[in-house]
């Protein structure tokens, strides 16, 4: 016998931007940053709003809620920094609230491919440090090891028909730290993202 059930929800979309490229680099130069402050002060305000009328009023945990809560100041916090400069710590504190508020999250750059792996691969890592007792200090070498050996290499013959994320040096040195793939896994320029 089939069993059919139907329930209904709420969705509550969220969407932030905070580009990492060279391409951010040059706008945060040129103070053209404008769209990508109001998509995150949206994003902000729209995920406070979510957090104090759903998700606080279905989890009974007080020391959860005031967790996320000093997650949330934290990343208001980041919000100013993102209007100057690049901050990884924005998205990184914006990934695992998602995850702390049980939501389905997508991460994606332009292309869907090279800093989608280096923040996919970011992200593996982090998940072991919060839920797997990993520490921060011993991270670069397992990073590395998902960044040459991972699934997310492998994608890369798949795309481009070469085993190398689709970065040039210069590109590489404009990422910030967290998001650059290991020597070796780049090309040398000839490649475009």
């Amino acid at each position: 016998a089939v069993v059919s059930t139907q329930s209904t929800g709420k969705l509550a979309p969220l969407f932030f931007s905070h580009g990492i490229n060279e391409q951010q680099t040059i706008a945060y130069k040129m103070k053209e940053t404008d769209l990508q402050d109001r998509i995150c002060a949206e994003f902000l305000a729209n995920l406070q709003t979510y957090i104090d009328k759903s998700y606080i009023a279905h989890n009974p945990l007080p020391e959860a809620i005031d967790a996320l809560q000093e997650k949330m100041k934290r990343l208001q916090s980041l919000y100013k920094v993102t209007k100057r400069n690049k901050c990884a710590e924005f998205i990184v504190l914006a990934e695992q609230i998602g995850r702390d508020i049980g939501c389905i999250r997508f991460t994606s750059c332009k292309s869907g491919k090279d800093r989608t792996s280096m923040s996919i691969t970011y992200e593996y890592c982090d998940i072991l440090c919060q839920n797997h007792n990993f520490e921060r200090g011993d991270i670069d070498p397992v990073l590395e090891q998902f960044r040459r050996d991972g699934t997310r290499y492998y994608n890369t013959f798949k795309n481009i028909g070469t085993y190398k994320y689709c970065f040039n040096v210069l590109q590489c040195k404009m990422l910030p730290a967290i998001y650059r793939p290991p020597q070796g896994t780049f090309g040398d320029g000839a490649l475009q993202t």
